[in-house]
């Protein structure tokens, strides 16, 4: 990733980032711009570079994910190489060293006088290291969303893939079903209807045959009344 002042650049003000935050579709831009961007539209803010919508978080949109990959050690000194190409102090001086202890640009007079004995360093080393700690940061980032976008997709193709394994397990198990039932079915009409009817005329067969014998009188008590 080139070093340029554009990877720590605000899309809507164009400044380097004040509390940077994340919207979900992963641009980063200051908290006090998508402050402004959410009091003219609302819950659903569009972003300013993909207009993808974005909902602000109930607590607003302070409670945005934090880039935390831009420090504010490392966005101080961007600024300061935006803003302070002169030293304040002695204004035709051009600031070419960071005082580390003082956290702050100098020029040669500095540094010669009230930065005596402090530990600087140049100016553009110290932007080169900020800015190679902001892209390499930046660049893990954007590796880890790029792994955890294919995990998820991973994950999106195994529930599909469980999920049609249990619908086709159950389709199985319905089909087992009305089969058994139609088995059952046919079992009933061909077997079990028949014999319950056979049951029936059997049955009343045997009781038209025990109400016969009822009706005959035994051999002794006819010949007992004809003697008589």
């Amino acid at each position: 990733m080139a070093a340029t002042q554009d990877n720590v650049t605000c899309a809507v003000c164009m400044e380097v980032y004040r509390s940077p935050r994340f919207l979900p579709c992963y641009h980063t831009f200051c908290l006090p711009c998508l402050e402004e961007l959410a009091k003219r539209h609302g819950y659903i803010i569009p972003c300013p570079t993909c207009r993808a919508p974005a909902t602000v978080p109930p607590g607003g949109v302070c409670d945005l994910q934090v880039n935390f990959y831009f420090t504010d050690e490392a966005l101080k000194v961007v600024r300061k190489e935006k803003s302070q190409s002169t030293c304040p102090v002695h204004t035709k001086e051009c600031v070419i060293f960071y005082c580390t202890q003082c956290d702050q640009g100098i020029c040669i007079r500095c540094k010669l006088t009230k930065h005596e004995g402090h530990t600087t360093e140049d100016l553009s080393d110290t932007v080169a290291r900020c800015k190679k700690t902001i892209e390499d940061r930046l660049q893990s980032f954007m590796d880890n969303i790029s792994r955890g976008k294919d995990k998820l997709e991973s994950c999106k193709r195994n529930e599909k893939l469980a999920l049609d394994k249990r619908a086709a397990v159950r389709e199985q198990r319905n089909s087992s079903t009305v089969d058994v039932l139609a088995e059952y079915a046919e079992y009933y009409r061909t077997v079990h209807f028949p014999i319950s009817c056979l049951r029936c005329v059997m049955d009343a067969d045997s009781n038209i045959h025990v109400r016969q014998r009822g009706l005959q009188f035994p051999t002794f008590i006819f010949y007992a009344v004809t003697e008589r």
